[in-house]
């Protein structure tokens, strides 16, 4: 299988993939005699996972929703072997002479470079998506401070850690770096979420 078919295969397993996990939840619940089919894995699909680049932001409605409605049922499935996650919490920001300004306001900023902070620092791709997922679901509702309390622990990081990133030199360059990536580094999109899925 060449790359490009490798590509097109996982991109459309991940455009389908909530379609895919409820209609075998659907399935399990008629009969397990109903239909079999042989599990989606690495080798059925090349043999190499494909890079996820999903440039998002807090505070948006759009990608919270593309979050807990299409990536969770990936990672809460075998899928998620099929795909390194790459998130750049940017979105729609905008770098005015090193004044970062962003689309929700300053929480949004603070929010973003948390989550930048998150991908850096966990341990695996699955531990930072457990604090993104928690992000979105509780950045509407909560303080900044709460949703850092509740989402380290979601996400099996150090919430000590994450606030001094945040708030210190590495936080201070993952804005920067986010907005570089946005704009330059094959990241151009008009409005978010935005997909890219590449070949590693």
């Amino acid at each position: 299988m060449s790359v490009s078919e490798r590509s097109v295969g996982v991109c459309i397993v991940i455009s389908v993939a909530a379609f895919v996990v409820s209609g075998s939840l659907l399935l399990r619940s008629v009969g397990p005699d109903l239909f079999h089919s042989s599990p989606i894995t690495l080798n059925s699909v090349g043999g190499k996972p494909v890079r996820v680049q999903f440039v998002g932001e807090s505070l948006c409605p759009d990608c919270a929703a593309y979050t807990t409605k299409v990536l969770e049922p990936i990672f809460s499935s075998g899928l998620k072997d099929l795909i390194e996650l790459d998130y750049v919490g940017w979105g729609n920001a905008k770098n005015n002479s090193g004044e970062v300004e962003c689309q929700h306001g300053p929480r949004e900023c603070d929010l973003n470079i948390a989550l930048n902070c998150a991908q850096q620092l966990s341990k695996s791709q699955e531990d930072f998506f457990d604090f993104l997922y928690c992000l979105e679901r509780e950045a509407f509702s909560s303080t900044g401070t709460e949703v850092l309390q509740t989402c380290s622990n979601s996400g099996r990081l150090s919430e000590k850690a994450l606030r001094e990133c945040s708030t210190g030199k590495l936080g201070a360059v993952t804005a920067p770096l986010s907005g570089s990536c946005s704009h330059a580094r094959n990241c151009h999109h008009h409005a978010v979420p935005s997909l890219a899925v590449r070949s590693l």
